[in-house]
């Protein structure tokens, strides 16, 4: 499936680094929010992960609201 095929328009799509700079943590906080399931991308394909702003605030959002820390 293609990106363009997502959910969420371009202006929502966001890359690790957009996470990042957003929540201002590192590239590598935000990769171990995915593995850990704080962060759902909404596409994968290899090292290519890309998430909608609403699904980050929403899961950070739900993560917190969980007494859990990002």
């Amino acid at each position: 499936m293609k990106i363009e095929d997502e959910p969420g328009n371009a202006s929502e799509r966001m890359s690790v680094a957009d996470v990042a700079q957003q929540e201002k943590v590192s590239k590598k906080t935000v990769h171990n929010w995915v593995k850990r399931g704080v962060l759902t991308p909404f596409y994968t394909t290899g090292k290519v992960i890309r998430f909608t702003r609403g699904g980050v605030e929403r899961d950070l959002r739900a993560a917190n609201n969980n007494g859990g820390s990002h």
